[in-house]
């Protein structure tokens, strides 16, 4: 009887691996001859060329794994074709577009990408439609300037892309806006101002910012709220 169940436990133990194995593969299928890290890939008929955008995982299908499994395979539809793709990988990311597929620059504003990062395929994205209409009243908001001095762009400020006519993905072009919490005050950058300005540079994270001091009241109420998350660490660390 002992010898019995000595058999017994392996052969089960081995029976649930294999299927483990099995559903893993079946929801992770191998796309064969797509690979990550190439300036052109094709799938399903449509060729995309290796390009440069936002990731939204909460719209993006996922397909599988690569050839080579180094890659996860998301991509985004439009009508019955595949126009947008992200390949996911823990070294890089890789994001592609079909050549007739243009990106929005401009049109309704459909969603809001905060901080985004094109090696990311978890961006915050904001899609509620009250919020949005603040982050357009922001972004539009007008004010005398100053230059305020930033210790660290990316911990005292969010940079801020719309999204246009739904479309899943935003671009850098999409930029309309950094806001900084700086002595207490919001201050909002225009996109000019922004990348114009000769100490934002990749080798210092300090800059001297021409911006807008916020005085709007509802503005200034929603961004202290903080429920969409905007505000830079700097403002949490303060809270």
């Amino acid at each position: 009887m002992k010898k019995n169940k000595i058999i017994i436990i392996p052969t089960s133990a081995i029976l649930i691996i294999i299927f483990c194995i099995t559903i893993y593969n079946i929801k992770n299928p191998v796309i064969k001859g797509l690979y990550g890290n190439r300036e052109i890939i094709k799938y399903n008929g449509q060729t995309a060329k290796i390009d440069s955008f936002f990731s939204d995982s909460t719209e993006a299908e996922y397909l599988g794994r690569t050839e080579d499994k180094d890659f996860e395979v998301y991509a985004y539809k439009n009508g019955s074709n595949y126009n947008l793709f992200t390949l996911f990988g823990s070294d890089n990311t890789n994001t592609y577009k079909t050549p007739n597929f243009s990106i929005p620059k401009d049109g309704e504003v459909t969603k809001v990408f905060l901080d985004p990062n094109t090696r990311e395929i978890n961006n915050k994205v904001i899609k509620n439609q009250s919020d949005i209409e603040m982050f357009k009243k922001l972004a539009s908001y007008k004010n005398s300037e100053d230059v305020y001095h930033i210790n660290n762009i990316y911990t005292e400020g969010t940079e801020i892309y719309f999204a246009y006519d739904n479309c899943p993905v935003a671009t850098s072009d999409n930029l309309v806006g950094y806001i900084a919490y700086i002595d207490h005050n919001w201050i909002l950058v225009s996109p000019e101002n922004y990348y114009g300005s000769s100490n934002n540079t990749l080798y210092s994270n300090e800059a001297d910012l021409i911006g807008s001091k916020i005085t709007d009241s509802k503005l200034i109420k929603w961004l202290n709220d903080n429920e969409t998350e905007v505000a830079p660490p700097s403002y949490k660390e303060k809270l």
